[in-house]
């Protein structure tokens, strides 16, 4: 798969602009780490890229093709190539986390329930989490538990592209250290991956080019190093929050 290419992407949702004409290239194997305020439009950048939007002006060329003109099937294995972290979780709420974990596996590959827990157990161990949880439901979980089952799915899939909304949120420290390390090794393994997060200091830390979005624009994109010399007001007041 080779890099992502936006070109003139504009999104409204009930009527109101969300994104305004963005036009971005994010290279194979890289690190793109977004910034902006509040309510900027980061999530929308994100699930434009994942093809979750129907109703969209411009295109998101990837491999050559715009995402947004493929075939229901081949829309689908665009999809198996990606995962998304997301802000709420968005775990499933009348499955087992389990269930949640396996969906993959289940539409995907001919694995049984044994070699399932294979990939999982690992995962369980580095999060310190009982083997019993797996049978709950999300809504038993805590906010925090239900990002890490999140992040644990995400990760099952071995994507290609990773999208990471507010991975940090609603985690502990020693949680968001080993989720730090995650994404850490992801970029180490040359993968995709597109991250926002509050953590400015980290998400400068791990990029290699950074988007600024402010009311819907797109106000730069950078090398983190030139970002911080940056006179502009918007990035300016970011840098100081």
């Amino acid at each position: 798969m080779q890099g992502i290419e936006l070109k003139n992407i504009t999104l409204r949702l009930n009527g109101h602009p969300v994104l305004m004409n963005i036009s971005e290239v994010i290279p194979k194997g890289s690190f793109y780490y977004l910034m902006g305020t509040a309510g900027s439009g980061k999530s929308a950048f994100l699930k434009v890229i994942n093809g979750l939007f129907m109703d969209i002006e411009g295109s998101v060329m990837v491999s050559g093709e715009n995402i947004y003109k493929l075939s229901q099937k081949n829309m689908l294995e665009y999809h198996k190539k990606c995962s998304f972290v997301f802000q709420n979780s968005a775990l499933i709420s009348n499955m087992t986390i389990f269930e949640n974990l396996s969906l993959y596996y289940f539409y995907h590959t001919s694995l049984n329930k044994n070699e399932i827990l294979d990939k999982i157990n690992p995962y369980l161990d580095l999060f310190n989490i009982d083997a019993e949880i797996l049978q709950q439901r999300p809504y038993y979980l805590s906010t925090g538990q239900r990002m890490i089952f999140n992040i644990i799915r995400a990760l099952l899939e071995d994507p290609e592209i990773l999208f990471w909304d507010e991975p940090l949120s609603n985690l502990d420290q020693i949680e968001k250290k080993k989720v730090k390390k995650i994404i850490k090794a992801r970029h180490s393994a040359q993968k995709t991956s597109i991250l926002v997060t509050n953590d400015l200091d980290y998400g400068l830390s791990v990029a290699d080019q950074v988007g600024v979005l402010h009311n819907g624009h797109l106000v730069t994109s950078e090398k983190p190093d030139n970002l911080l010399k940056s006179k502009n007001h918007v990035i300016k007041s970011l840098m100081n929050k």
